[in-house]
């Protein structure tokens, strides 16, 4: 039984990322932060360690402020994850094009 639930997690694993292939970069932001804005609901529980630990950090800021930290911080995450699996696919013309060095 473990067997099939690890290959049916494995191809939901893999149906997730395959787009991230495929996809422009620009979907693949677009779609890394779809997934996260997905997960973002069923993180509760870490959304109050972010926010306990910002209370700790900044105790001068109200509760606006650390709530649009932690979904600055969700958006943030949607980016990582779409670069990190757009990476194997970034070349010299890629990143010439997207990044400016000083």
């Amino acid at each position: 039984m473990t067997v099939v639930r690890d290959y049916l997690f494995y191809l939901l694993l893999v149906g997730f990322v395959f787009p991230f292939r495929i996809l422009p970069y620009r979907v693949c932001l677009a779609y890394g932060k779809f997934i996260v804005l997905m997960l973002y609901p069923l993180a509760g529980k870490q959304r109050k360690i972010i926010a306990e630990n910002l209370r700790h950090a900044f105790p001068d800021k109200d509760e606006e402020w650390i709530a649009g930290m932690i979904s600055r911080n969700w958006r943030h995450m949607g980016s990582l994850l779409a670069d990190s699996f757009y990476g194997p696919r970034m070349t010299a013309g890629f990143y010439a094009k997207h990044c400016v060095y000083d």
